[in-house]
Formats: C-alpha cells, structure tokens, sequence
C-alpha cells in the first residue's frame, strides 16, 4: 500500500491503489485522458496531500481537453505511448502551467494551497 506524500505526486504504472489513472498507451487524441478505473497500459496517479484528488482529475481532464499531452507522444501511427518520466516531470513538485486566458494552474505545490 502507498503513503499518500505531503507535496508531491506518485505516479507508477500498473498501480492498483491510485486516485485515478492516465491512459498511456492508445492513439494520439486518447493520450494522458483520466479515467476513473484501472485499466492495463495505464499510468496510476496519486495526489499529494496538499492537493484533492478530484481537483487532480479535473486537472488532468482539462490537460487533456487541451491537447496537452500530444506533445509528449511517442510510438508510430496507431499506438502511441506517453513515457512515465515525462508525466513525472510534469508533475514535479511546485509546477503549474498558464492556461491560454493567462490563468496560473497548480499542478503541485510544497505549500499548503488557500481556496475561495
């Protein structure tokens, strides 16, 4: 069983006890989708402590929305793969992105993060 970490990710393949899991391995456009229930070819998601993991879900379904995990595929024309390490990296401690309104999204803090 895992610990759930104070500020960062973990995230592994074949990972039973996950707060949800991203499609790894399909065609381009289903690349890094959340999903609610393991499936094989997945990459297991657990949210930090700082962070709900329903707000990781929808975090990731607006990635995937998007588009941004196609950028990071890799593999031929009809299945590609997203590398753990670079999920892992997107999701390193104290990362975020800026959204195309200009809008600062968290994608893991060391900080205990304030809500509305």
């Amino acid at each position: 069983m895992y610990q759930r970490h104070s500020t960062q990710w973990t995230i592994y393949s074949a990972f039973h006890g996950a707060d949800f899991w991203l499609i790894a391995k399909h065609n381009r456009e289903m690349l890094g989708k959340p999903i609610r229930e393991y499936k094989k070819g997945c990459f297991g998601m657990l949210a930090p402590k700082n962070i709900d993991p329903n707000y990781g879900f929808y975090l990731c379904q607006y990635l995937y929305n998007e588009g941004f995990w196609q950028s990071y595929s890799y593999g031929s024309l009809e299945l590609n793969h997203l590398r753990i390490t670079d999920v892992r990296e997107v999701f390193k401690p104290d990362s975020y992105l800026l959204s195309p309104t200009g809008t600062l999204i968290v994608l893991s803090s060391t900080c205990q993060l304030a809500t509305a």
